[in-house]
This record gives C-alpha cells, structure tokens and sequence, in this order.
C-alpha cells in the first residue's frame, strides 16, 4: 500500500480521522505514515500532542514522532546553523507535554523509523514537502491546494479563504 493522503479529503472536525488513516497505514498497510507540510507551514505543539492523545487513546501502545530533519547541502548549511537550535528547542519542549500526556515522544532524525507492527510503537514521521522519503514511508499530506484555499507564506500560520472577487 504505497497511497498519499491529502489532508482535503480528511474532515475538519478534529484528528480522529487523521489518526484512523495513521493508524490504517502504519499497521494494516505496513508503512510509516509521514505527516508532510509545506515550508510555509508549521505545525503547533498542540497539534502533535492531540495526535499522540488520540493515537494512545485508540491503540493503547506508545507513539513516537520522528522529525525527519535530512543533513543538508552546502548551500543550505547557513540557514541550517540557525534553524536546528530551534527545532531542538521545539523538540524539548513538545517532549515535556507529551510526556504528561502519555508513551509520547518526538526525535529529531535523520531517517524515518521503519513501521513496528502492531506490538511496538506506533511511528508517526513528520517532514517538510520536497524532502525524500525511504521506501516504507508513505506521506499524508497536510495543507495541500485545495479549491478556494490560499496559504500565504509571509506567515507561517495564515491561511485564509480566497475572495470570489
């Protein structure tokens, strides 16, 4: 089962069917799921910890996040110095919650972790859009185009409803 997800096809009402589509590919589909956004975006703590809250509560086993954070080319290496402090400081801290909230993790990686079967953790990728996934990963893409939706990338959290104008 090789399938993309996009997230319009998923709806709004809350994570449950997100998780159930996480949870279809990890175990009866035997790949990783890879929640995939664009640069523009970036995801909430409060997004994960919902995820990992619903996943644990669904599967009761532990969960884990790899942020799959590829090494980078010479070109990208400036802006890379900048960015890893701060994806490290998001992982402590989304770590902390989602310990309160059960199994949970997050890990900064440099490879997607294979699916463990349903007695084993259920891994859950994360990964910006462009970036190569391994075989046994398969992306649910997040903030796709979708009909009359527009994503500003001048901020990283507006996305607004285009004008019939």
């Amino acid at each position: 089962m090789n399938a993309t997800i996009d997230s319009f096809h998923i709806e709004a009402t809350g994570v449950e069917p997100l998780v159930d589509a996480l949870i279809r590919l990890g175990d009866r589909g035997g790949k990783t799921p890879v929640l995939v956004t664009p640069r523009s975006i970036g995801l909430r703590p409060m997004f994960f910890e919902a995820i990992a809250a619903e996943l644990i509560r669904r599967t009761a086993r532990p969960v884990r996040i790899d942020w799959y954070r590829p090494s980078v080319g010479p070109a990208q290496r400036f802006a890379e110095r900048f960015a890893e402090p701060l994806a490290r400081r998001f992982a402590r801290r989304l770590n902390r919650s989602l310990t309160a909230i059960g199994d949970a993790r997050i890990e900064i990686t440099d490879l997607i972790g294979r699916p463990a079967g349903s007695g084993g953790a259920l891994v859950i990728g994360y990964c910006r859009d462009g970036t190569g996934l391994p075989s046994w990963a398969s992306p649910v893409r997040l903030f796709v185009a979708a009909p009359g939706l527009a994503v500003s990338s001048q901020n990283v959290r507006d996305v607004t409803t285009r004008s019939a104008a």
